[in-house]
């Protein structure tokens, strides 16, 4: 276990930025693509750099390094990380340097550095650990005598996790932040290629979560919302205490001063009743909202996905977490097209997500991913004919979860307040524009994905709770009153 630091792990961006205000080393200009758990990445790549010195810039000409981290899930995501990097190759002056890192580092290391010569450094994540030396090399720091570095979480070694005890500077509002407890998947989806470079599952040290948790409560966080390929799976590689599970996690943030709301996202099918049937029973702060990505609902397609859990398995877990939590909100995702998928597995599909009373639904369609299993697959689904699924089913979830939008109307909530804002007008036409407007969500929406509630009137702080009736919907953001 790792033993506390005397001082906070993570900074917020105007606080670390002042610490590296007066040092003359550089500026630095940084790109993140992906989702939640890139950015969580990237928050640690600014950690260092600001600890050597450089300080942040949003113009890419003022600054001496261009850091972009990618993202190489999909083919949307690797081709927009390849676009970013050769625009920034493309602008890059001579005296500036270019540091690519990420998934797409991670999956395609090999080929990057032969077509894309420009850049000056590739950062994987087994170079992760030795980040600040290769920036060193790339650009020698000179750092006064006076510069206090941000410290790093721990002295332990974490060979299987570099970047679980790098220095942290969160990019999200400081009230709502993102807290990752593993790294890695044991799973073996026959679509995914994330275990071939993300490695198998490997739990961030109990003690190390609790005080990255901590210190994120002290610099003002009231919301956790913990990421990782699979949480579910939390704590089973502690062989030496099988009592160390999510479940023991998610009870020890729950006692921690000042935050008030636990979020889950990227929980796996498996075990997901014997972990957290109880947790959502027994926690005040573990609010009732689940992300369970289930990719399809069909046996047949879910044999052929390896997902390794049938559906009437799936129902009865989501019916005991509902029996658990009442209130349960219930995000999923949906892939279509997928090799062998029939029209009558295409119907299922809708038919069972309305059975499971889904809240917000994402659609991905399918495409082959180099190195997965899902590409030697027969049955090939016809692109139109996916094509044509992949818009079918947008427009058939978008409907359905407007609905289940709808049935809240009138329904107090308590809200989180994000910022203030302008006055919604395109969403909700017939608002008063007069006094302040802001933003904020009830516990059934997570950040930056499901949504907003936009509100009127009295004075408020990002980070504050105020009640609010629902007045109007226009999916997936509401009115409040």
């Amino acid at each position: 276990m790792a033993t506390p630091s005397a001082e906070p792990v993570t900074r917020n961006l105007q606080e670390a930025t002042l610490a590296a205000e007066n040092v003359a080393v550089g500026k630095v200009h940084i790109v993140s693509l992906g989702c939640p758990k890139n950015l969580l990445d990237t928050e640690r790549h600014l950690g260092v750099l600001l600890a050597q010195g450089y300080r942040l810039t949003d113009d890419r000409e003022d600054a001496d390094l261009l850091f972009v981290n990618t993202c190489g899930f999909i083919d949307e995501a690797k081709k927009e990380s390849v676009d970013t990097i050769l625009d920034l190759v493309a602008e890059k002056r001579e005296n500036q340097k270019l540091v690519v890192a990420g998934c797409l580092v991670d999956r395609y290391s090999r080929e990057l550095k032969s077509e894309i010569p420009e850049v000056d450094l590739w950062i994987n994540l087994e170079s992760f650990r030795n980040q600040a030396e290769e920036l060193a090399r790339l650009a020698p720091p000179t750092l006064p005598e006076t510069f206090r570095p941000i410290a790093l979480a721990s002295e332990i070694a974490l060979d299987s996790i570099p970047w679980a005890s790098f220095p942290r500077v969160i990019l999200t509002p400081s009230h709502a932040a993102y807290l990752k407890i593993s790294e890695g998947c044991d799973h073996s989806c026959g679509f995914c290629a994330i275990p071939s470079f993300r490695g198998k599952h490997r739990s961030v040290p109990f003690d190390l979560v609790l005080e990255e948790a901590r210190s994120l409560a002290m610099g003002g966080a009231r919301e956790l919302t913990l990421i990782g390929q699979d949480i579910v799976s939390y704590g089973k590689d502690f062989s030496a205490d099988r009592s160390v599970n999510l479940g023991a996690l998610l009870q020890a943030l729950n006692d921690l001063e000042g935050i008030e709301w636990i979020r889950l996202l990227y929980t796996y099918p498996t075990r997901l009743v014997e972990v957290l049937e109880s947790a959502y029973s027994n926690l005040a702060k573990l609010v009732p909202y689940l992300d369970l990505p289930l990719q399809h609902l069909s046996n047949t397609i879910l044999e052929r996905m390896r997902r390794g859990t049938p559906y009437e398995t799936i129902r009865g877990h989501v019916a005991r977490i509902r029996a658990a939590a009442p209130r349960l909100v219930l995000r999923s995702t949906c892939i279509v097209g997928f090799p062998g998928e029939t029209e009558e597995d295409f119907q299922l599909l809708r038919d069972r997500f309305e059975e499971l009373s889904v809240d917000h639904l994402g659609v991905f369609r399918y495409s082959d991913e180099e190195g997965t299993p899902a590409m030697e697959l027969d049955g090939k689904v016809p692109e139109e004919v996916a094509r044509r699924r992949y818009e079918e089913m947008t427009e058939w979830a978008a409907a359905f979860c407007q609905n289940r939008a709808i049935n809240r109307l009138g329904g107090e909530v308590e809200v989180l307040v994000d910022a203030p804002c302008l006055p919604p007008f395109e969403l909700f036409p017939e608002i008063d524009p007069s006094g302040k407007w802001y933003r904020g969500r009830w516990y059934g929406q997570a950040p930056e994905i499901d949504g907003v509630v936009y509100f009127q009137g009295g004075e408020h702080e990002p980070g504050d709770f105020r009640p609010a009736r629902l007045a109007a919907v226009s999916y997936p953001d509401y009115l409040g009153e």
